[in-house]
């Protein structure tokens, strides 16, 4: 955002940047900062809002002109674990009901409880998540079918990232097992 602009200026801008100017501009950056429940922000600056206000200003800058993808780089950083939940329900409510796709980066474990679709990029190449599982130990997410060592406990079978987290569960594997449920 650019601090020397109010909010809906700011949303304004990347409007005048598509052409689109005057009052159908600034009608636009206001309906969509009131969407995101910005109507009484409307006139302050970055400086005044709060980190999630600002995260809210960054959306309606993203949806301005009105793209089919929304990508999103970090969009939970620096914020408090309140705004981060907010801001999750946000953005899939936007992408659903909007019919976008959202393409979020991030380092924040909590988004996979949203996402229809969570990759994990490791040595440069995408993993699915879902076909990955976790090790009971140390709770890495390795590919269950090139894990390097499993176990078997009770009719379950267990994949370890390592032989030494595999030893390490056969000395008391219910105490892991209750970790993992945790």
């Amino acid at each position: 955002m650019l601090s020397a602009l109010t909010a809906r200026e700011n949303v304004e801008v990347v409007l005048h940047l598509a052409g689109m100017r005057g009052r159908v501009a600034r009608q636009r950056a206001t309906e969509l900062l009131t969407a995101l429940g910005l109507e009484e922000r409307l006139d302050h600056r970055p400086a005044e809002l709060s980190g999630g206000e600002k995260q809210r200003v960054a959306i309606a800058r993203a949806l301005a002109n009105d793209p089919p993808v929304l990508l999103a780089d970090e969009p939970t950083a620096n914020l408090d674990s309140k705004s981060s939940r907010e801001l999750m329900r946000l953005l899939r409510s936007i992408a659903k009901e909007q019919q976008r796709s959202l393409i979020m980066v991030s380092h924040d474990q909590r988004l996979q409880e949203i996402a229809e679709r969570v990759l994990w990029l490791e040595d440069g190449r995408f993993k699915e998540l879902r076909a990955m599982v976790r090790d009971p130990v140390c709770l890495m997410a390795i590919e269950q079918e090139t894990a390097p060592a499993h176990a078997e406990y009770k009719g379950t079978t267990y994949y370890f990232c390592a032989r030494g987290c595999r030893e390490e569960f056969e000395t008391d594997p219910e105490r892991f097992i209750r970790a993992l449920e945790r």
